[in-house]
């Protein structure tokens, strides 16, 4: 690696990470396209900043072609930040398995030392107050990443919350409060409340034009109790019937839209016992 004409090494490493940058980049945009309305004010600056950055790392990145010292700073500045991110991983992430942290490490230091060889900074032309430059913005993006993205206390996004074992937490802990989320068109999908990690007590749900479809109540991520749906809120219901631990119990109404007859159900415990119909809507 250390020989004194390293372009083809360098040029590889730059198109990697590049193509790396570029896919952040998409990463923070799909996010954002898919997820605009469910996002804090905090992150959706963060993402448009960290897609920024990273566009930024992209342009600098072709300096590297041309022998520009200004190149070697932001793939060096890139190798760290990658270094760092897998270091944090390495502590924080229990499913990992130890022999691709231990591959994956040693390639970032590799690197990451190779960049830094005299030979590789003289084809650059890299001179030496530009050494620390890599390390100072890695400082600076540590700071940026750090932000704390707020939320309402007790009133948290659906998207915010993590399943761990079919309890939902927040911040590493078991959740306790409402909880809603938005459709792509910024019309409200859901809301309810969470209790130690699980759905319980009754949830709206809403169509896309900001109706209310149906309403289910639950307890510990249960269906239990009333259920209501409707093919126009507040008139015109559609079903009507209760669960009792996520099955089907006792009698369940579905009324036809614009027609005289109801289909009667009674079940128990999921098993449909008996059926009728009746001509005059209830």
């Amino acid at each position: 690696m250390g020989n004194d004409n390293p372009r083809l090494v360098l040029n590889f490493l730059a198109i990697l990470v590049i193509i790396s940058c570029f896919l952040i980049v998409l990463k923070d945009y799909g996010r954002i396209n898919e997820s605009y309305y469910n996002l804090s004010a905090d992150d959706l600056k963060w993402r448009i900043g960290n897609a920024a950055i990273h566009l930024i790392f992209m342009l600098g990145i072709i300096g590297v072609f041309y022998k520009k010292s200004w190149g070697w700073i932001f793939i060096t500045t890139v190798f760290i930040e990658y270094l760092l991110i897998l270091m944090r991983l390495n502590f924080s992430v229990e499913n990992f398995s130890i022999l691709p942290r231990i591959i994956f490490l040693a390639i970032l230091i590799s690197i990451t030392v190779y960049l830094y060889l005299p030979s590789v900074r003289r084809f650059l032309n890299v001179g030496v107050k530009s050494l620390a430059f890599p390390i100072i913005i890695n400082i600076l993006l540590i700071g940026f990443n750090r932000i704390k993205f707020d939320h309402e206390s007790g009133n948290i996004n659906y998207f915010y919350l993590v399943d761990k074992d079919l309890k939902y937490h927040f911040e590493n802990s078991l959740y306790t409060g409402k909880t809603f989320y938005f459709h792509n068109n910024g019309q409200k999908d859901f809301e309810g409340f969470i209790k130690n990690g699980m759905f319980d007590g009754e949830f709206k749900y809403f169509n896309r034009s900001g109706q209310l479809s149906y309403i289910v109540s639950y307890k510990r991520n249960e269906m239990s109790g009333k259920y209501k749906e409707w093919y126009e809120y507040p008139n015109d219901i559609k079903t009507e019937g209760q669960y009792i631990k996520g099955l089907k119990d006792g009698v369940w109404k579905t009324y036809g839209k614009d027609s005289g007859f109801t289909e009667i159900e009674t079940y128990r415990l999921d098993t449909l016992i008996s059926t009728e119909y009746i001509e005059e809507k209830m």
